[in-house]
């Protein structure tokens, strides 16, 4: 029999777990029960994570590559105005998540058990993010829709305020519709006080 690679092994844990997760919630699920339901050894999950909290980061992780990538894909649809791509940009990360909370309440939970590691350990994928709207905000100041002075300065204060509007965000109690919120300080942003 073939043995299974260490990302195999690895996979399996992470989906076993999210299930769980998403289903009981981070407080309720044990590392035997991520590792009967991998139907692997507790100390295989050892060899691969530290604790349940690594495993919940690395789905967050996995989650946030996975809309990333969809942003990407936004980002380069020419087919659609400038403007409009940098709102859906800054709204699919919220929405999505805002989507994921309503199918599984726990995932709340999840998040602010691990909030402390969270920004450590996602940097990296925000700095990609703000580098694809710096990206975007270039594109519109050379065909003239817009005149930021600093694209990649407005790129991160924009996308930091839409932190907000996440279903753990502190504004997110206070408005109705996050999406909406966001194509409105997008135009705010970019159309001025005027």
């Amino acid at each position: 029999m073939a043995r299974e690679s260490k990302d195999s092994i690895r996979d399996k844990i992470l989906q076993a777990a999210e299930k769980r997760f998403w289903h009981f919630g981070i407080k309720k699920t044990t590392i035997d029960d991520i590792a009967a339901d991998a139907k692997i050894g507790k100390g295989t999950v050892y060899l691969h994570f530290e604790s349940k909290e690594e495993v919940a980061l690395a789905i967050i992780t996995q989650y946030k590559e996975k809309v990333l990538v969809d942003q990407e894909a936004v980002a380069i649809d020419t087919t659609l105005p400038v403007l409009e791509r940098i709102k859906r940009v800054l709204s699919l990360p919220v929405a999505v998540a805002h989507e994921r909370c309503r199918q599984s309440p726990v995932v709340v939970e999840i998040i602010l058990a691990v909030k402390p590691q969270l920004s450590v350990r996602i940097r990296e994928l925000f700095v990609r993010e703000v580098m694809l709207i710096t990206g975007l905000i270039e594109e519109a100041n050379l065909s003239g829709d817009m005149h930021v002075d600093n694209p990649a300065e407005a790129a991160r204060v924009i996308k930091t305020a839409t932190l907000n509007y996440l279903p753990t965000g502190t504004a997110c109690g206070m408005i109705d519709d996050p999406v909406c919120e966001i194509s409105r300080l997008v135009e705010l942003v970019f159309h001025g006080l005027k």
